[in-house]
């Protein structure tokens, strides 16, 4: 996932985003209750080279349905998002927030 997201920012054409990599990324707690669909964690970020610095970010997953399901049943690799289409990811580098939709929520159902 970190991954992914680091090639969504390296294509933004902001370069306020375009310079900032995902170290890692780490949450709170990992079992999804049925009813829930968001988790919360840290996502540990740095700027390409040094120039920026290194930063923690608060870190929001949401799930859809199927996506919460998929969790559950640590079918993970169905909840990668396609790295062409940004519509996914949520950052904002002045509130340090990084927020990640997976499922359906993605494509905006």
């Amino acid at each position: 996932m970190a991954r992914r997201v680091t090639a969504v920012l390296r294509a933004s054409g902001d370069n306020n985003l375009r310079f900032l990599a995902v170290d890692a990324l780490f949450l709170d707690y990992s079992f999804l209750e049925p009813e829930q669909r968001a988790l919360i964690g840290i996502a540990y970020m740095f700027g390409i080279g040094g120039r920026k610095g290194n930063s923690t970010f608060a870190l929001r997953l949401d799930f859809s349905d199927g996506a919460a399901a998929s969790w559950r049943l640590g079918r993970l690799v169905e909840l990668l998002p396609d790295p062409e289409d940004p519509r996914w990811l949520d950052i904002d580098r002045n509130q340090c927030y990084l927020g990640i939709r997976l499922g359906e929520v993605a494509q905006g159902v």
